[in-house]
């Protein structure tokens, strides 16, 4: 009964116990040596267990069994951002990104560059996302957050229109309407923030941060 097993490593992962959900899947892994989706799902809980060498040479593994598995490679391409390999990273993402050819990929890889802090590589595919499609959704939002992540206060004034942007395209998105709040607010100028805050206010669950600010 495949779910079963499944089922428990991912509650041993929930409750924050990565060495019994290692345990259990490389037994699994050992026993369908072709089962990508296990090996994907061990080398997470490596991670999360403190292993990441481990977790990338089951990663790396795991792609040689499917070359083709776009989820796969994309593991593996965030596994080598985690270990520094950035050009090992970014070829995987290149092909990805050919067999993928839509704005949604380039938000993707740019949203995982952001968050290992490969700014210029994030705001790259960002940019090329919006070459694609000027209208698809997020790219605005992360090119916001990858100037405050870069450059904190100081890129305030920068990420603004970046946010404002978003909204153009969904007005009443919680996430952007909360990034403009607290930026607007930093920045000194709450009367502009207050509309943006209610409307982030309006969402559940209901940030902390949103009532602070």
């Amino acid at each position: 009964n495949r779910p079963a097993p499944q089922a428990l490593p991912r509650a041993h992962l929930q409750l924050g116990e990565a060495a019994p959900a290692v345990e259990i899947l490389r037994r699994l892994a050992r026993s369908s040596p072709g089962d990508v989706q296990t090996r994907r799902f061990l080398a997470q809980a490596l991670t999360a267990g403190g292993h990441p060498e481990e977790s990338l040479r089951v990663l790396e593994d795991a792609r040689a069994l499917a070359p083709g598995d776009a989820e796969l490679s994309f593991a593996l391409a965030a596994a080598y951002l985690g270990a520094k390999r950035v050009d090992e990273a970014a070829r995987l993402f290149e092909q990805i990104a050919l067999d993928r050819p839509i704005p949604q990929t380039r938000v993707l890889i740019g949203r995982t560059y952001r968050d290992f802090g490969e700014y210029e590589r994030a705001r790259a595919e960002l940019r090329a996302a919006l070459q694609q499609d000027p209208r698809v959704r997020r790219a605005h939002y992360y090119l916001g957050n990858v100037t405050v992540a870069e450059k904190g206060r100081a890129g305030l004034e920068e990420a603004i229109p970046e946010f404002q942007a978003e909204l153009k395209l969904a007005p009443q998105d919680p996430l952007a309407n909360l990034e403009l709040g607290m930026a607007l607010v930093d920045t000194q100028r709450p009367e502009e923030a207050l509309p943006a805050l209610e409307i982030a206010a309006l969402s559940e669950p209901l940030p902390a941060r949103t009532l602070y600010y």
